[in-house]
């Protein structure tokens, strides 16, 4: 194993923990529960609606379904790394306001440990927090602004493990052509490392009045914990060979995830002052002050249903269905009045030619989707939902036919995947805000071939 490529990796670990501990988000609606909830797709399922529950590949990291790691070569070690940007257009009832952001977004890699036991490690966001409202009231004859600000977030340090189950083929032949029928059940369980916080701040001051006393609330929660989740992949392919040329059919997937509803742990924070600005003296008393209330934050169960389709080497279509009971979670032992949420996506890839090694643009891999998403907000009898399309390339960084040779292996060329996705969250309804964002990600994928016993030095 190259130590060159071993410090690459930890840099690069160590350089997307810093990033992913900044916010993400600009919304509004991440001021309640954990924030904004991140789609947990895998690469190539950001450019098809964020499917991901059903697919798998031998040099893409799967995060949400861990029994697809068993897709890695047995002699591949695979590396995906995404940047990803907004922008937001919020929209009100008496004004509008535009921001964007970006960062490093997913660090994940992908190697066998034996032949069927298979993982992945990496890096990435649950939830993201960062959110600036300001309002201007009238109480009696006195101005009142009210300012609220958030921060923070989850991420998950994760360990996933998967292992084949079933693995049978069946071969008919006629004449020339010999079918083969390959049926694969694998078995994956991912494990969590939770960790981030949670920071919001409130004030409410009279900024036009000098007798009247100004209030200040800062609460931070600090997470941290170890969730598990359970993933299968059932999966057929018939494949016909010809002249020793195989082609891969017809491939259908069923995948299928499952989360407990599992505790971590926390403390709280609370500090509650007031202040009275009175020519330049400053009259502060604390009203509250709570350091390190211990508690307890629940992650919500949930169960997701994939299924994948692809002729060809082709024709790719996927789908997802991913419900996440936040109803009956408690934060702090206490009722979190958020609702289940119910995510659905589809999304397709296609691939001109996949055995056009040396025409560049036919084999570059073509990508749209689509997906809905019911959040876990209800505010004022208004459920705050999202919507949005998403489309995307996949192009080798050289030709296929160029890759390196091992003699035993030959390794695929880096992949870029460029993805758009262009969404609508929220309502005007009720006095609430309406959120319309682009979302832009770049992700670099890189296989290679390190597991060889070497002969000769």
């Amino acid at each position: 194993m190259c130590y060159k490529k071993l410090f690459i990796i930890a840099l690069s670990l160590s350089f997307t923990a810093n990033a992913i501990s900044q916010s993400f988000t600009l919304s509004p609606y991440s001021k309640f529960g954990l924030g904004d909830i991140s789609y947990p797709s895998y690469v190539p399922g950001y450019s098809m609606g964020f499917t991901s529950i059903a697919q798998r590949s031998n040099r893409y990291i799967n995060r949400e379904n861990p029994a697809a790691a068993t897709q890695i070569d047995t002699l591949s070690f695979v590396t995906d790394i995404s940047i990803m940007g907004r922008y937001f257009m919020l929209q009100s009832q008496n004004y509008t306001h535009s921001q964007s952001n970006s960062d490093i977004h997913y660090l994940a890699m992908g190697f066998p440990i034996t032949k069927n036991w298979k993982n992945y490690i990496g890096l990435a966001p649950i939830s993201n927090i960062g959110y600036q409202i300001q309002e201007n009231k009238i109480i009696d004859t006195l101005q009142l602004t009210n300012t609220y600000k958030g921060d923070g977030g989850l991420n998950e340090v994760f360990w996933s493990n998967a292992w084949d189950i079933i693995h049978k083929k069946h071969t008919k032949k006629n004449e020339n052509i010999e079918t083969n029928h390959f049926h694969r059940l694998a078995l994956g369980l991912k494990s969590s490392y939770v960790f981030g916080s949670l920071d919001k701040y409130t004030s409410a001051t009279f900024p036009e009045e000098l007798y009247v006393f100004d209030m200040n609330k800062t609460e931070r929660n600090i997470l941290n914990g170890v969730i598990f989740k359970g993933g299968l992949q059932y999966q057929y392919l018939l494949q016909q060979e010809n002249n020793f040329e195989k082609t891969n059919k017809l491939k259908v997937i069923l995948g299928l995830t499952y989360q407990m509803l599992e505790p971590i742990q926390a403390k709280q924070t609370t500090l509650i002052t007031k202040f009275l600005n009175l020519q330049g003296t400053v009259t502060k008393d604390t009203i509250q002050n709570i350091v390190n209330k211990k508690g307890k934050i629940e992650m919500p169960q949930s169960i997701g249903f994939g299924l994948t389709i692809e002729t060809n080497d082709k024709f790719t279509w996927s789908s997802d269905v991913l419900f996440q009971h936040w109803a009956n979670t408690k934060f702090y032992n206490e009722p979190t009045n958020l609702k289940n949420s119910i995510f659905v996506a589809t999304g397709i890839q296609f691939i001109p030619d996949p055995t056009k090694f040396y025409q560049y643009w036919k084999m570059t891999q073509y990508r749209l989707g689509t997906y809905f998403n019911q959040t876990y907000l209800d505010i004022y009898n208004q459920h705050i939902n999202e919507f949005g399309i998403t489309f995307g390339l996949g192009l080798p960084i050289t030709k296929t036919d160029k890759g390196e040779s091992t003699m035993i292996r030959r390794k695929l060329p880096p992949m870029l995947n460029i993805s758009l996705a262009y969404g609508t969250r929220g309502t005007l309804k009720n006095n609430l805000i309406k959120e319309n964002f682009w979302q832009f990600s770049l992700s670099l994928n890189i296989h290679d071939i390190w597991f060889i016993k070497r002969k000769f030095n």
